[in-house]
């Protein structure tokens, strides 16, 4: 099974790294896995830089309820 939605990259330590972050060397070090090479390729990476995360997750599930 793979990440098939994506992968997301959030929380304190990528908020403080953000502004130094290269997405394009984090893409290719990504999809640099050999055999998997074409599969992790197709997997979108995102960077969430809200600092409200957490609490858009808890809206959101509540509101479900």
């Amino acid at each position: 099974m793979t990440a098939r939605g994506g992968v997301y990259l959030a929380g304190g330590v990528i908020a403080n790294i953000a502004p130094a972050f290269n997405a394009e060397r984090f893409r290719a070090a990504f999809c640099a896995k050999s055999l998997f090479s074409a599969q992790m390729m197709r997997i979108p990476v995102k960077l969430v830089r809200s600092e409200r995360l957490a609490l858009l997750g808890a809206a959101r599930l509540a509101a479900s309820l």
